[in-house]
């Protein structure tokens, strides 16, 4: 609107009648000036948005340049490779985007453009959680991308319990709630999903067991992460601090729901990367993100 005001008025014929004063003539002259400018800015930002970074060929959802289907996506004329399909089986989902280069492309092509409307009701899964959503909380949603790994669904609810189902049934194998955290700690009630990692083969839990050598990474209601193994939901005592790692360690101020976890932590080489969401302008000294990296056996 005020461009709308300000483009007419610098026609000749319109500012010539402001006043023979000069200086009141440009004054009057400076806000349209300004919006014109801020126009043509505006014009040229998006008439070269897609020419940004240059070109670069990439092929999406198993479809190359030449509009030929692939096992998975890759790039090509890049000076780098995002990691592949590698140690994921077809039938699995392992990782939040399936691969560690998060590609989100399943190569399974039973389901086709031709049947998927034949398709019915495997099972369903209700975890309960919603009974506990409060009116108050600031969000409060079911968001998790679940993992299929072998045989097991992983999953997580709003308020952060762990969920393990057989994959072909929706039986529930194991559900862990970690209340230890708290809801004092949150502003946000959700879980977008968990992480997988597999320790070597000769680790070894601290009573002599491979107990939690598969294990299930996954985000809390507040500013922690915790880890279970993947068969049994069990706690892995030897993850951080009793199957915990407090993520406010060494940043300072951090008020209850000053730093909130909910997206699943990338793990990758034996390294579980954190970022987190945090408070940002509601006090002086608040602290700021931060992205950390935790031995994802000893946290």
């Amino acid at each position: 609107m005020a461009i709308l005001i300000a483009v007419p008025v610098m026609l000749p014929w319109v500012w010539r009648r402001l006043g023979r004063d000069r200086i009141s003539t440009l004054l009057a002259l400076v806000p349209g000036i300004a919006s014109l400018v801020l126009v043509i800015i505006g014009v040229g930002v998006v008439l070269t948005i897609p020419t940004v970074g240059g070109s670069m060929p990439v092929t999406a959802h198993g479809i190359d340049a030449q509009g030929q289907t692939g096992d998975e996506p890759t790039f090509e004329n890049a000076d780098f490779a995002l990691p592949g399909a590698e140690g994921v089986a077809p039938g699995d989902w392992r990782h939040y985007g399936r691969t560690l280069g998060g590609s989100r492309y399943s190569p399974l092509d039973q389901i086709t453009p031709d049947n998927v409307g034949q398709l019915k009701e495997a099972w369903r899964y209700q975890s309960g959680d919603l009974k506990y959503a409060s009116s108050g909380a600031p969000h409060f949603a079911a968001e998790s991308t679940p993992l299929k790994i072998d045989d097991t669904v992983y999953t997580c609810t709003p308020n952060a319990w762990i969920v393990a189902l057989d994959a072909d049934s929706g039986e529930e194998k194991w559900v862990t709630k970690p209340g230890d955290v708290g809801a004092k700690y949150n502003n946000f009630v959700n879980c977008r999903g968990v992480s997988y990692f597999e320790a070597p083969e000769d680790y070894r839990a601290p009573d002599g067991s491979q107990a939690c050598r598969t294990r299930i990474i996954a985000p809390t209601m507040g500013p922690f992460i915790t880890a279970v193994d993947a068969r049994t939901g069990q706690r892995c005592e030897d993850f951080g601090d009793d199957g915990f790692i407090d993520l406010r360690q060494n940043m300072g101020i951090v008020p209850p729901g000053g730093l909130v976890q909910t997206s699943p932590p990338l793990v990758m080489d034996g390294v579980v990367v954190t970022g987190g969401n945090v408070l940002d302008n509601w006090f002086v000294g608040e602290a700021s993100g931060v992205i950390r990296g935790w031995d994802a056996v000893t946290g």
